[in-house]
């Protein structure tokens, strides 16, 4: 119906749950798109619960999961769960407004360095306990992240850049000979729009005033040949101007770089908490990743639902294979203490290999016959190169799988 036409409309609900080794998939399901992220939660944990066969497992998931309902069904069923706790939440407020007051007691938990950065630009991670407990009543931990504190300020220095342009922009407007804006209502609705859209209205305060600007006419007497300056009327003007609100923005940066996470885990650390979170989850985005762009399942024209349900079967088979071949390879390199392979063009080395970048070592693999009369003369087998064969070795696959 008219529903494939609206591109803008969600048409459906992918649900996709891996295990923490390696990001295998585990269990997927596909649902129509008016349904809420937040309402899958429960029947996809009753489904692990008897893949798994006990409740004892960690069930991680966005800040979908982070409802009422939610998390007092899994703590209830003697389960546990990790979760981000959304913005929208009290708690989240409640504590950002309790920092702009208070110096909280920071607990220095990690140190993540990149390779070839240096040891004064690693990401510093602290935690803290929330001083706010969580509605429900279960553990609630906020981390600090300092790369993230950094990209939090660029973001907000970049929206406050963004409107200031588009304020300029309306101000030279209203300013023009021919100017529209006829209503201080108009007006004003025009400058929250500008930052509402650009995320702003905490940082930047505006006044708009309105002044009458008389209009002339030049008349020349017909006597005297002498032109008079006549007025005609008044016109309405605005003059718009803003300033930064500091008192918010310094608020705001006290905030910076903070995230909260959920649980009803007390036995795991802050650090515990952070790596079994960022890990796993960044894990689940390069499958949704694989699957988009690697696999490239989107766009489908496809109106029938059973033929739709058997295309995303085959991409979830795609998206498990890859994640077997990458886990095996993974894997393989551990046991043996390799670092990195020279897997990528000019032999550059890769430390964490992909099943994409693999298959397309031996994309190129072929066998060639001599035919004569529509009979086979000879057979050309595939020339395996080094790198091939290692790979191969590594995978526990023999090389005369190549041949035949």
């Amino acid at each position: 119906g008219d529903v494939y036409k609206r591109q803008d409309l969600k048409q459906l609900l992918w649900i996709l749950t891996v295990s923490s080794d390696g990001a295998v998939p585990v269990q997927f399901k596909v649902t129509h798109g008016n349904i809420e992220d937040s309402g899958t939660h429960i029947e996809t944990w009753k489904v692990l619960r008897q893949l798994v066969g006990t409740p004892r497992f960690l069930y991680i998931a966005d800040s979908k999961l982070c409802t009422s309902e939610n998390l007092r069904y899994i703590d209830g069923k003697q389960g546990a769960f990790l979760t981000p706790l959304p913005g929208s939440r009290k708690e989240d407020a409640q504590f950002r407004a309790w920092l702009s007051d208070h110096e909280p007691q920071w607990q220095e938990v990690a140190h993540f360095v990149r390779p070839g950065q240096l040891l004064s630009c690693a990401d510093v991670i602290r935690a803290i306990e929330s001083p706010i407990p969580e509605v429900n009543g279960f553990r609630l931990v906020w981390f600090f992240s300092s790369h993230k504190c950094q990209r939090d300020a660029d973001k907000r220095q970049d929206a406050i850049l963004r409107a200031t342009k588009q304020l300029e922009k309306l101000r030279e407007r209203l300013k023009g000979p021919r100017c529209r804006f006829k209503h201080l209502k108009t007006v004003t609705q025009a400058v929250e729009k500008i930052l509402d859209s650009s995320r702003c209205r905490r940082w930047i305060d505006y006044t708009v005033e309105r002044t009458h600007e008389l209009k002339y006419r030049f008349e020349t007497r017909k006597r005297r040949g002498s032109r008079i300056k006549r007025c005609i009327g008044s016109v309405m003007r605005f003059q718009l101007t803003w300033k930064p609100n500091v008192e918010n923005i310094r608020k705001d940066s006290k905030s910076d770089g903070i995230t909260p996470l959920a649980t009803n885990r007390r036995d795991l650390s802050p650090l515990q908490l952070y790596n079994a979170y960022h890990r796993n989850h960044s894990f689940l985005e390069l499958r949704h990743d694989l699957l988009k762009n690697t696999l490239q399942a989107v766009p489908v024209y496809i109106h029938s639902v059973a033929r739709f349900e058997a295309f995303l079967l085959l991409e979830y088979f795609a998206i498990t294979v890859h994640a077997l071949i990458e886990r095996g390879l993974r894997s393989a390199m551990r046991n043996r203490q390799l670092e990195q392979i020279p897997l990528y063009p000019e032999a550059r080395e890769c430390k964490a290999p992909t099943a994409a970048r693999l298959l397309d070592v031996f994309d190129h693999l072929a066998v060639h016959d001599l035919m004569e009369d529509r009979k086979s003369i000879q057979r050309f087998q595939p020339q395996l190169t080094q790198l091939q064969l290692d790979l191969l070795n590594l995978l526990g696959m023999p090389a005369d799988i190549y041949t035949c």
